[in-house]
């Protein structure tokens, strides 16, 4: 049976279509992050201050298509020098933070495969500041804070991601959040590292 021009070219209408559909999902596959793929994120941070300076947080996100949403929350230690009336002397406080943060990590740069990829960012967050929880400064010394303060804020971020596994990553982050009601300080660095596992 000969095959006329017409069934030749829907033969290659067909085959064309089926490559494609196979081609697309091999991409697709090959990515390490998708659009709509849930991930649980958690990490140690530094924050540059305090006697053990070591904070930690834990998120959980979403990817979407150029970016990742995730909210999460976090612990931080930080120390201040007050000055005391009483001694004439200036004496470091310790106080630590617990806040509720929400965020949106835009990818700036990718590999094709998505096995590197660096994101940039930012978002709020709201929460307490301690102070002086393990009460080290002596009573006598009025420090005027009270034990907590409200807190809240803007922040801006930058993350690493370098996949080690189809669904793990390494994850490298530097944050600056801004607060605007702590009498203590405004802005307090962190950096840290950590792991996210995404979800199927």
């Amino acid at each position: 049976m000969k095959l006329t021009g017409g069934t030749k070219l829907n033969g290659l209408k067909t085959v064309y279509a089926l490559m494609i559909c196979i081609l697309s999902a091999s991409t697709a596959s090959a990515q390490r992050t998708m659009n709509g793929q849930d991930n649980i994120s958690a990490s140690i941070h530094y924050s540059f201050s305090g006697e053990i300076p070591l904070g930690a947080d834990l998120w959980w996100g979403r990817y979407l298509m150029y970016g990742n949403a995730k909210a999460g929350v976090s612990y931080s230690p930080f120390s201040k020098q007050i000055f005391s009336d009483e001694t004439a002397m200036s004496r470091a406080i310790q106080n630590y933070t617990i806040l509720a943060h929400g965020e949106y990590m835009h990818r700036i740069v990718a590999t094709r495969g998505r096995h590197v990829g660096l994101y940039a960012g930012g978002g709020v967050f709201l929460g307490c500041e301690l102070y002086d929880p393990q009460k080290r400064v002596p009573s006598y010394i009025d420090t005027g804070l009270g034990d907590w303060g409200f807190l809240y804020g803007l922040s801006a971020a930058l993350e690493l991601e370098l996949f080690v596994s189809r669904q793990t990553c390494i994850l490298i982050r530097c944050a600056v959040p801004v607060n605007f009601s702590s009498p203590l300080s405004k802005v307090r660095v962190n950096s840290g590292i950590g792991a996210r596992v995404n979800l199927f």
